[in-house]
């Protein structure tokens, strides 16, 4: 098995990233960080400065339903 990460950073082109995690964290009861995630140089590097991006972190007790409901969570707010 290659490399593994438990995060991961995203943008949605229609909406921004803060509306993104108000919603997912308000309708969806998912929580998420946005923003620039103490790292501006790294969001200027990659072209998301100054709105950041929405992180979904995830752990050891995180499951695959807990990833499906995030991604049918995100159809649904990118439509």
């Amino acid at each position: 098995m290659g490399p593994q990460t438990g995060v991961v950073s995203f943008t949605l082109e229609s909406m921004d990233g803060t509306l993104v995690g108000t919603i997912l964290d308000q309708a969806f009861n998912i929580g998420v960080c946005t923003g620039l995630h103490c790292a501006p140089a790294a969001h200027k590097t990659i072209g998301t400065f100054p709105a950041g991006t929405v992180r979904v972190s995830f752990g050891y007790y995180n499951r695959y339903n807990h990833v499906e409901r995030l991604i049918c969570s995100l159809r649904d707010l990118a439509g």
